[in-house]
């Protein structure tokens, strides 16, 4: 279902119950193994500072974003507190402007060593710029 105020659906335009977080439904994740596998083989790559971005033209109709984190050996806590950001960054930032694209894209975002040590920021900048958003 798509929301009457804009081009998101329901389920990214609505705040879950206490009405500070949204959804990041299983429709917009890339999490199948050989969709990730075919996206960064065909896939276009970007890269920008601590962060490498791999996009394409999508087969579904609407727009699916996959975020990788190696552990270039960082804890778990590390690791999951990076993926949740760069999450949260592409829900916020590239997910509403990427309803409104034709064609649907999909893009895939991969951390490499240095994001782990990068300020808040700096890592935002460096996807937006990455994905061209201009803020």
């Amino acid at each position: 279902a798509r929301s009457t105020a804009g081009s998101l659906p329901l389920a990214i335009a609505q705040p879950l119950g206490d009405g500070r977080r949204f959804r990041y439904p299983r429709s917009v994740r890339l999490r199948r193994g050989p969709d990730i596998r075919a996206l960064l083989r065909e896939g276009s790559r970007r890269r920008c500072g601590p962060l490498e971005v791999y996009r394409c033209d999508s087969p579904t109709r609407s727009p699916r974003a996959g975020i990788i984190v190696p552990r270039f050996g960082h804890t778990i806590v590390q690791r999951n507190r990076l993926k949740r950001r760069l999450r949260e960054f592409v829900r916020t930032g590239w997910l509403p402007i990427a309803w409104g694209q034709n064609p649907v894209q999909e893009i895939l975002v991969r951390a490499r060593p240095a994001a782990y040590s990068t300020e808040l920021g700096t890592l935002r900048e460096a996807l937006d710029s990455c994905l061209g958003i201009t803020r």
